[in-house]
């Protein structure tokens, strides 16, 4: 008997402008650099599962390529997707700060806490949450709670947007279509004379990745993960 994986939820960051191209239904994928990309030129990648013929693999998802462009006498090597497979979770994280603090103590049962979270995509009117806990955090969380704190610092219990992973593949970033552009959370902006969702997404993607190494021209490969938002959070 084949066996069923478990579901696993990691976490992901976005920019402002994304979060609202989310919370907007705008934004239903996004592409992330393969951290070691191939070798060689002629690099091949494929589902290990559905275009390998590897059904009964434990593994859901796996991308393999070859070393030598050629598949008759190439190496295979094989990449599992950082981000998850089709079934995983990712919880958002974005900027934020907590605005607000308070301890209740009963006198009877166990003391509790209340924080409300502001995030920044919101604007000038954020969207408050507000989280319970049974015992109070520690005092970190109730420093400078006027200052906006960075999306990688934020803690799974502040995070309001998760999504669910529907589909993953691998291909270069140059290959993205202009519907894919749009799917990206990237619109036109008619007060350009190039504002077009591709051109406008080519210099979002050198403004992440240029200085990492992955810029536009050097037309890297990146996993291309497509999902949907959970709204019942």
């Amino acid at each position: 008997m084949e066996r069923v994986s478990k579901m696993k939820e990691r976490p992901i960051i976005f920019s402002s402008e994304m979060v609202r191209a989310i919370l907007e239904d705008r934004k239903t994928m996004t592409r992330r650099p393969i951290k070691v990309q191939p070798s060689h030129k002629y690099a091949i990648f494929a589902d290990y599962k559905t275009d390998l013929g590897f059904t009964k693999s434990k593994e859901s998802f796996w991308a393999g390529f070859w070393l030598n462009g050629n598949p008759d006498v190439g190496s295979p090597g094989y990449f599992k997707c950082p981000h998850g497979i089709p079934g995983d979770q990712l919880w958002v994280r974005e900027t934020w700060k907590c605005s607000a603090l308070s301890h209740h103590t009963p006198t009877d049962g166990p003391e509790s806490a209340e924080h409300s979270i502001s995030y920044k995509p919101d604007g000038c009117f954020p969207n408050c949450k507000t989280f319970k806990f049974e015992k109070p955090m520690d005092n970190a969380w109730q420093k400078n709670r006027d200052g906006w704190r960075s999306s990688i610092h934020m803690p799974r219990w502040a995070s309001r947007i998760t999504l669910e992973i529907v589909n993953v593949k691998v291909e270069r970033i140059q290959y993205i279509t202009h519907k894919d552009a749009l799917a990206e959370g990237v619109a036109y902006d008619v007060s350009k004379e190039d504002g077009s969702p591709l051109s406008r997404f080519q210099k979002l993607w050198n403004s992440i990745y240029s200085k990492k190494g992955f810029g536009w021209n050097k037309n890297p490969w990146v996993w291309v993960i497509g999902f949907k938002r959970i709204k019942d959070r």
